[in-house]
């Protein structure tokens, strides 16, 4: 019964681009947080989830548009970025010894000294 409003919804709102706000309404959902709560039931995760892709979908077919700034502006909304992410994990060893460093700063105290005169 949930897939075929669903599927009823993509049918009428096709010309004038289905939005989840758009689904959520027809549905009978009173917001948008009913709606993925609704999505949480085991029994209805998969039929609200894919309802949820074939809108990215939309959005997504968008992008080779000449003016998709608003395509942009949804799919950031579905969590997409436009940044590259990259972790890196490196561990750095730094061995100092104490006679080491305060031969230098004594040595970087006496040049400062040196140049004031």
């Amino acid at each position: 019964m949930l897939q075929a409003a669903i599927d009823r919804y993509f049918v009428e709102y096709k010309e004038c681009r289905p939005t989840i706000s758009g689904l959520v309404l027809f549905l009978g959902f009173c917001d948008i947080h009913s709606f993925y709560d609704y999505g949480r039931r085991p029994e209805f995760s998969t039929t609200i989830k894919n309802a949820r892709e074939r809108i990215v979908n939309i959005y997504e077919q968008m992008l080779g548009n000449a003016n998709c700034t608003g395509a942009i502006f949804a799919l950031k909304n579905f969590g997409w970025k436009d940044r590259i992410e990259i972790k890196t994990e490196q561990s750095i060893t730094i061995n100092v010894v104490e006679g080491d460093l305060s031969e230098r700063a004594e040595s970087i105290r006496v040049s400062r000294l040196c140049s004031k005169n």
